[in-house]
């Protein structure tokens, strides 16, 4: 109740800003006409940075105004979660937010945002994925992702065209880090990205879309072996962003963290969101396996290129 009073109080704060922020740079709002496909999008965040985006956002705003929302405005500032996960771990609980944003064959969202504008989602000259409440000239825009089609060294039409998060461990190039990077371990942005959400929407046999990011850490609970603990299995969601297209069949997005199984969007047979007390038979149910840990879950990494050899 606290979170929600604090999350409420930096929404307002935020909305009384919002209103003096700079128009964005013309770049940003230079459309790449292509037929929109994407039925819906999703996004999700760690609970304490949601509130904390609209912070940062409204002192940016009181500093420079000029500069806030140049490149977009963080979609937190926008709208509030449509869901909120609450894992138990051995830690305190935590929570993990989860946007969900439906859109019209129109092009246009669903749901308001808190300013009460449908936006639109459009895609610019610098290949993101930005929500807006004008094609022409709108006084500001939400960033939500990158539009990725490949790159060098990442190519695989599995996964290819995808909606990526540059915050969320998918950057591209990945120069700077990321999940994607050879030889360079994402530590807490985990395994599951934007390549591995695209590869299970499009895999056809695949009746689900698991976001569990499948990781190993410490087990201090059995002796040291050469001055190390040995490693054990653990499983996490952690923040990502998904799409669905108008011609994908709907596919459950399920996740599994510390031991327990989620449901988070389009559960079957009309199922809320929330923990799934047996997932045996919530698979059976409809005839599914359980998911496995991915025998690669590193299967999607940029593949190191020769020096010299051919770029485009």
């Amino acid at each position: 109740m606290k979170a929600r009073c604090l999350l409420l109080l930096v929404a307002l704060t935020s909305i009384a800003t919002m209103a003096r922020a700079q128009a964005p740079r013309e770049n940003v709002v230079r459309w790449i006409d292509r037929p929109w496909e994407y039925r819906y999008l999703l996004y999700s965040e760690e609970a304490f940075a949601w509130p904390l985006s609209r912070k940062r956002f409204a002192e940016t705003l009181a500093a420079d105004p000029k500069k806030a929302g140049e490149f977009g405005e963080p979609i937190a500032v926008h709208y509030d979660p449509t869901l909120t996960l609450s894992f138990a771990d051995e830690r305190p609980r935590h929570y993990l937010h989860v946007l969900r944003l439906d859109i019209d064959p129109n092009r246009t969202i669903v749901q308001p945002n808190l300013k009460g504008d449908h936006l639109r989602p459009r895609l610019n000259w610098l290949g993101s994925i930005v929500l807006t409440p004008a094609d022409d000239k709108p006084a500001y825009v939400a960033w939500f992702g990158f539009f990725f089609m490949g790159a060098t060294g990442a190519d695989d039409t599995r996964y290819s065209p995808t909606i990526c998060s540059r915050i969320h461990g998918d950057s591209d190039p990945t120069d700077f880090g990321g999940r994607y990077k050879p030889n360079d371990r994402p530590g807490s942005s985990g395994y599951f990205g934007c390549r591995e959400w695209a590869a299970q929407l499009y895999d056809p046999e695949r009746p689900y879309i698991d976001v569990t990011s499948y990781e190993t850490e410490e087990d201090d609970e059995r002796p040291k072996v050469k001055g190390k603990y040995p490693l054990k299995p653990v499983t996490y969601i952690r923040p990502f962003v998904g799409f669905s297209r108008f011609d994908s069949p709907p596919k459950p997005v399920i996740g599994n963290h510390k031991g327990t199984w989620y449901c988070i969007t389009d559960c079957p047979a009309g199922d809320t969101p929330g923990p799934i007390a047996d997932m045996r038979a919530w698979a059976s149910r409809s005839g599914w396996v359980i998911p496995k840990k991915p025998k690669n879950v590193r299967e999607f990494m940029d593949k190191p290129v020769k020096p010299g050899a051919f770029q485009e």
